[in-house]
């Protein structure tokens, strides 16, 4: 799944790139916990279920090693991610500097660099041996800042640094097997097993949601949601950030189009409670500002 630096091109695992995860992946990297301006008090990894179906990754590991380094150093993992969640495994801390991560789903103590390491999944506990392996047992590898001899595709994900994190595109949806276009580096937003879920349509974005009841879709940075011709008695429509925190809610009637705008720089979820004469559904988007 994973390509690896150009000298170790023909010991790759044979798994074709393609546009979307359909498994596990690393969906974030933070190595600058508690250092000097950090944003949070502790390393982290994210992973992020960009299947359909749940996953158990008991017996699982995150692993790190240095740039160039064949020392890898692992975190045990248990438990199962449902289709579109996330996972928050929590690592070293450099001090009581930042806010205090979400409630991790896995806690370690490896200690990641700020700004070029490697994180590898594994799909079980053995520790890798070499700067840079190549194992069936790998399924999925981050090596980040411009160092790391190790890393999928044609280049290395971007330098994050104390105040910013990589984070894999589409919220974890994307993954074409290549770190340097896969990653952007940008504010640290750890989400975990909590955190609203993130469904990747085949497309590799976060789906348009349709059922009988109600017509939602998105357009730039902008919310549609169509009650007309439809049952609905009235609806309560929840904007939320990355935390999980509500940034408004409003009651909308039957029989018109709602319309929300959020800010270009601004990612968010919708969160709409449908009340219908018999039923109650509820129905959430996620909607990526620009």
């Amino acid at each position: 799944m994973f390509m690896l630096s150009l000298t170790s091109l023909f010991t790759l695992k044979n798994h074709e790139a393609s546009a979307i995860s359909s498994t596990i992946s690393i969906s974030q990297v933070y190595g600058g916990g508690g250092n000097s301006g950090a944003v949070y008090q502790n390393d982290f990894v994210e992973l992020f279920n960009a299947s359909t179906s749940p996953v158990n990754i008991t017996g699982w590991s995150i692993q790190y090693a240095a740039a160039t380094s064949a020392s890898w150093h692992s975190t045990t993992l248990s438990g199962v991610i449902n289709a579109g969640d996330y996972y928050l495994v929590q690592l070293y801390s450099g001090g009581a500097i930042g806010l205090t991560l979400p409630t991790p789903d896995a806690i370690g103590t490896t200690n990641m660099s700020a700004t070029e390491g490697k994180v590898a999944l594994v799909n079980n506990s053995t520790i890798l041996s070499s700067a840079c392996p190549s194992s069936i047992s790998i399924i999925d590898l981050v090596g980040y800042g411009t160092t790391a001899d190790c890393y999928e595709g044609a280049g290395v994900a971007p330098a994050p640094s104390n105040t910013e994190s990589d984070i894999r595109a589409s919220n974890g949806c994307i993954d074409t097997d290549n770190n340097s276009s896969d990653f952007t580096k940008g504010t640290p937003a750890p989400r975990n097993s909590s955190s609203i879920p993130n469904l990747c349509s085949s497309t590799g974005i976060s789906p348009i949601l349709h059922n009988s009841e109600i017509n939602m879709w998105s357009n730039q940075n902008k919310f549609f949601i169509d009650f007309t011709n439809t049952q609905v008695v009235s609806a309560i429509i929840e904007i939320h950030n990355l935390l999980g925190q509500l940034l408004s809610i409003e009651k909308y009637n039957k029989n018109s189009i709602y319309i929300k705008e959020i800010s270009n720089d601004e990612n968010a979820y919708i969160i709409v409670t449908v009340v219908n004469e018999d039923k109650v559904i509820i129905k959430r988007m996620f909607l990526q500002g620009r």
